[in-house]
């Protein structure tokens, strides 16, 4: 779904999910796990979306 906006880089994004778990404040345990959750799952997805695009010659989204 378009909002009308860029979506953030993986990276980006993975970082301000770090960092808004360690700020602390009004977090708490269950939502700053989840926040630490989220942020390594993108991590893991973005790399293994970079694998993926490597074997198949960085062309994955490109129609036959």
């Amino acid at each position: 779904m378009k909002l009308g906006i860029e979506p953030t880089k993986t990276d980006v994004l993975v970082h301000r999910l770090r960092l808004m778990a360690e700020a602390g404040g009004v977090i708490t345990k269950d939502r700053k796990r989840t926040i630490m959750e989220a942020a390594g799952r993108l991590s893991e997805l973005d790399e293994a979306l970079k694998i993926l695009h490597e074997h198949n010659g960085g062309d994955a989204d490109e129609v036959n």
